[in-house]
């Protein structure tokens, strides 16, 4: 099933955080090809800047990363009060019943799994657009 392209104006912002690069960019391209801006990071340290400064209508974090993993990057932004609403999607190859009890920890989290592909990645960013938007 095609993902539908997003109007030209105002294109949400979806703010990818993964450690590997060929991921990253692959992601980071998909999105904006289906009509997304994105906003990149190898790396989960300083990602709370980066959502304060480009205001993400969604975070898709990777799990495994070196110095901040995805879930302790995810628990300190929803301790923050500036960052505490923006919605979580996981995307990781972790086991899913490991995502499954992570998204039981974190507020408002979900997840995708990478083996479930970008359709499903972006199946879940625009459902979690649309609950926001509510």
């Amino acid at each position: 099933m095609p993902v539908t392209t997003l109007p030209a104006s105002e294109p949400p912002t979806i703010l990818v955080v993964d450690d590997n690069r060929e991921i990253l960019e692959t992601t980071a391209q998909f999105l904006k090809d289906i009509g997304y801006r994105t906003v990149c990071s190898e790396s989960a340290i300083g990602v709370s800047a980066l959502t304060l400064e480009h205001h993400p209508a969604v975070l898709v974090l990777d799990v495994m990363m070196p110095a901040l993993s995805g879930d302790l990057l995810a628990e300190l932004m929803r301790s923050r009060n500036s960052t505490a609403t923006v919605p979580i999607i996981f995307y990781s190859a972790i086991e899913e019943e490991q995502l499954y009890a992570l998204t039981r920890r974190v507020s408002g989290a979900t997840y995708v799994l990478k083996s479930d592909g970008l359709q499903v990645l972006a199946e879940a960013i625009r459902d979690r657009i649309l609950t926001t938007n509510k």
